[in-house]
């Protein structure tokens, strides 16, 4: 996995997201933006396409925080988009991304196994992910 966005105001917004990264020439949100790449595929090009993304008016207002997993991909967000200020770029590993559970943000590992109320199958991530694979 190279990058994950989160913060996405609910899981079908986030679901959106993702689907209109995955089908940007089907995209309603996306198509007008999608047809300046000559190739959607490879990592650099769903980068740009990922930061294209989140100017458009569907998502430029969403408070999102784009998280690199490694800085060897951030060379692949030259030429990109400027985010909207509202967007925070960050690094770090999966243990540090939140834990989202409804409407309360779990940090630490040892949060989610004290709640007793705390069901699994309710568990939110609220995240788009995008994978070192070849589309």
């Amino acid at each position: 996995m190279i990058l994950c966005i989160f913060g996405f105001p609910s899981n079908v917004s986030a679901l959106q997201f993702e689907w209109a990264w995955q089908h940007p020439r089907e995209s309603l949100a996306v198509r007008k933006a999608a047809a300046s790449f000559k190739s959607l595929s490879g990592i650099a090009n769903k980068i740009k396409l990922v930061y294209t993304m989140l100017t458009l008016p569907a998502w430029e207002n969403l408070n999102l925080t784009i998280n690199f997993f490694s800085t060897k991909y951030m060379k692949y967000t030259a030429g990109c988009p400027t985010l909207p200020q509202q967007k925070n770029v960050q690094f770090g590993s999966m243990d540090d991304l939140p834990c989202y559970m409804g409407s309360q943000i779990l940090d630490q590992e040892e949060d989610f196994e004290e709640d007793e109320d705390c069901n699994e199958d309710e568990l939110e991530t609220n995240t788009m992910d995008i994978s070192n694979r070849e589309c």
